[in-house]
C-alpha cells in the first residue's frame, strides 16, 4: 500500500523548497504545449489515475487536473527540476519508459519510489488539485463549500441516510 503524505510533511517540504500552494494553484500554463509539456501532461494523467483511481470518473477530469498540474510545475523552477530528475530516474535502467508500461508495472514502479521527494511532491500537489475539483466532488457526493449557501446547519448537516435511525431513550 502506498503510504499517505501527511499535510505537515507537504507543508514542510514546500517551505524548504520555497514553493507555495497559492502560487501552484494559480500557475499559468502555455496555450500551445510543446512536446515536453505534452509528455509531462501524459505522465501526470497516468500518475493521477494510478494514485487516485475512481472508475466512475471520466478521463477528461484526470486530463484537466494534469494540465493544471503541469502549469503549476512549470511555473516553479525548483519543482520543475525535481520533476525532471524524478522522471529521468523513473525511466533509468528500465526496458520501457514508465508511461509505456502496463498499469501493473507502472504501479510497481511507483511503489519503489513512494518515499522519494519526487513522488511525495507529485502526490501532494496531485491530491490537492484533484480533490479540489468540482467534478470529483460530485462523484464523491460532496456538495462543495457551504459558507456561500448559508452554512451546513440549515442545509442537511445531519442527512446521514446510510445509517439506521438511532434508538430513542426513554
Amino acid at each position: 500500500m502506498i503510504s499517505r503524505l501527511h499535510r505537515r510533511a507537504l507543508l514542510q517540504w514546500l517551505a524548504a523548497t520555497g514553493l507555495s500552494l497559492p502560487v501552484l494553484v494559480d500557475a499559468p500554463f502555455a496555450a500551445e504545449p510543446d512536446d515536453a509539456t505534452q509528455a509531462l501532461e501524459a505522465f501526470l494523467d497516468a500518475f493521477l489515475q494510478q494514485l487516485f483511481p475512481h472508475p466512475d470518473l471520466d478521463a477528461e477530469t484526470y486530463r484537466a487536473v494534469a494540465t493544471v498540474m503541469t502549469g503549476a510545475i512549470q511555473a516553479q523552477p525548483p519543482l520543475a527540476g525535481l520533476v525532471a530528475a524524478g522522471l529521468g530516474n523513473l525511466d533509468a535502467g528500465a526496458v520501457q519508459r514508465w508511461i509505456d508500461r502496463d498499469t501493473d508495472a507502472q504501479l510497481a514502479a511507483l511503489r519503489e519510489i513512494e518515499g522519494s521527494p519526487f513522488f511525495l511532491a507529485l502526490r501532494g500537489l496531485g491530491g490537492f488539485l484533484f480533490y479540489n475539483t468540482p467534478d470529483v466532488w460530485a462523484l464523491l457526493g460532496y456538495e462543495g463549500p457551504s459558507f456561500e449557501k448559508g452554512g451546513y446547519l440549515g442545509r442537511g448537516f445531519d442527512d446521514i441516510d446510510w445509517l439506521p435511525e438511532p434508538e430513542r431513550a426513554g
